[in-house]
């Protein structure tokens, strides 16, 4: 087999291991670079969901506040008392007219306007 003529020695003078181990340093580096990149990509756009979701919940609250017909801790209780009968009991708006905070159309049972009124045995006919 003939020699390399001796432009073709690239790695003469040079420590090829020095080279190799320079060179993963490097793209150590770079991949460094672009783990933090992606991470702080990762957390802008976690928190620009969360800020949209808590925008959405604040617009969903001043909105029920705004445009109902109760005062503002008798809209608490009226959402409070959607549930079920037992929760409209708790939060002290059973029975409730129709019209008036406490009263859903669920908890009316025999559809007469009065939600969650006591039967005869003095329980509520909807739970």
């Amino acid at each position: 087999m003939p020699l390399l003529p001796k432009s073709w020695r690239v790695h003469e003078g040079r420590d090829p291991d020095k080279e190799l181990q320079l060179i993963q340093r490097r793209f150590e580096a770079i991949r460094r670079r672009a783990d933090r990149r992606e991470r702080m990509l990762k957390t802008l756009h976690e928190a620009r969901s969360q800020l949209l979701a808590a925008s959405l919940v604040f617009a969903a609250t001043f909105a029920v506040f705004f445009f109902s017909p109760f005062s503002p801790w008798d809209t608490l209780r009226h959402v409070a008392a959607a549930p079920n009968c037992n929760a409209a009991r708790f939060v002290e708006l059973a029975p409730a007219r129709r019209g008036n905070p406490g009263y859903w159309s669920g908890h009316d049972g025999d559809d007469d306007g009065i939600a969650c009124e006591p039967n005869q045995r003095g329980r509520s006919a909807h739970r």
